[in-house]
């Protein structure tokens, strides 16, 4: 019999409509992991996620930003084939916690960091390593480094682990530059051209400028559409970049990215989805994409006060990790790092497309080796190709 966590009968409550707790007993004892637990144990654990505010009466608290927070991570997990009971013990958290403070630890550090045992210490960092929250980058002695990736983001989002240290391992420069309205208008025709042509447009810079101008061109009517829309996308950007950060308002992004290109822009797509050129197998089920979208909210918001450059690539990263709609993924995770960045008073996000592969692959290996290489990335092709705009 394995052992009933609140997190358990949290996700029952989330996927059933049950009348009376009785029912909700009967639902969980029909799974033969659960069917010897007793019903005080199952009520015992109902009045916990009551005294949190997870759960109100028998449905999940949607008040609560922490409820979106859980179920993300719990579904995320599930998605990943993540071994979530043990990842949220105490020492567990407590143990990767001061993985993201140090950054870089031997054995002994996290010992006197954590004040737990060496066998304590030794049976997290097997657990950490096994579901890729952590790397082992030497044998003797052992030095450990966290990894921050899809399902670690919602981990640190979870648990409200401060990513100070995190961020002062990158060389975030200062991309914020005084300019006229003409150089901020060429920044966002950049922005189109690099976006649409990183999926597959092949506008050429002078097209770009041609399509926006309504000169004559021979792109496709699709190519052109493309371009039109992502312009349109900005624009909408730029009314909207003071206003807070939602699920509704990235929808109302992607709705504008991909008007007249599918049915029903805008809105999430469940279901199998396939990223052309790569092996990631992104979420189809409701709940794993509903949940992790409205973390990814809440992380948003959190963790605000981090530099923009570096939040805006993980909410990047994140968003097309979630790959929520049915087109436009990329176009508006683009749009939603260049959202982070105006907030700070930056300028939207643009690099040199002639960098497309190293871009997809970067977000293709950040969900098992980490995102650090690609937060580095979009930093410094950030900065060339604001540094070629104003040159």
């Amino acid at each position: 019999m394995a052992d009933l966590l609140k997190e358990h009968v949290m996700m029952y409550v989330a996927e059933n409509e049950v009348n009376t707790e009785e029912e909700l007993f009967s639902l969980i004892k029909r799974n033969v992991m659960f069917e010897e637990v007793t019903d005080r144990v199952i009520k015992d654990r109902l009045r916990t996620l009551r005294e949190e505010k997870l759960v109100r009466d028998l449905e999940i608290n949607r008040e609560n930003p922490r409820t979106f927070d859980t179920l993300g991570f719990l579904y995320w997990s599930k998605h990943r084939d993540i071994d979530w009971e043990e990842l949220l013990e105490y020492n567990c958290v407590k143990v990767f916690h001061a993985l993201i403070e140090l950054q870089e630890a031997k054995i002994e550090e996290l010992m006197e960091n954590t004040g737990l045992s060496r066998p304590t210490v030794y049976k997290y960092i097997d657990l950490l390593s096994e579901n890729s929250f952590l790397e082992k980058t030497k044998k003797k002695p052992i030095i450990l480094k966290p990894l921050v990736n899809d399902s670690t983001i919602l981990y640190i989002n979870l648990f409200e682990i401060g990513l100070e240290s995190f961020s002062e391992k990158f060389d975030s420069q200062d991309t914020e530059i005084e300019v006229e309205h003409d150089l901020k208008e060429k920044i966002a025709r950049i922005h189109t051209y690099s976006s649409t042509v990183t999926e597959g447009n092949t506008a050429t810079v002078q097209q770009v400028e041609n399509v926006l101008d309504n000169f004559p061109t021979d792109l496709t009517p699709r190519e052109i559409l493309e371009i039109e829309n992502s312009n349109r996308a900005v624009e909408i950007l730029e009314k909207i970049k003071h206003e807070r950060i939602t699920v509704e308002r990235i929808k109302k992004i992607n709705r504008a990215v991909i008007y007249h290109l599918v049915d029903n822009p805008g809105e999430i797509e469940y279901g199998r989805k396939r990223i052309a050129g790569s092996k990631y197998d992104p979420p189809s089920r409701k709940p794993v994409i509903d949940n992790s979208m409205n973390a990814l909210e809440n992380f948003i918001k959190k963790y605000d006060h981090l530099d923009a450059e570096i939040l805006g690539s993980l909410a990047h990263f994140m968003l097309v990790s979630i790959h929520p709609f049915r087109d436009g993924n990329g176009r508006t995770a683009r749009l939603l790092h260049s959202w982070i960045l105006l907030k700070q008073d930056k300028t939207l996000f643009v690099y040199n497309p002639d960098h497309q592969r190293q871009y997809f692959q970067l977000l293709e290996e950040g969900n098992m080796k980490g995102v650090t290489p690609f937060i580095e990335f979009c930093i410094e092709k950030h900065q060339e190709q604001l540094e070629e705009i104003i040159s």
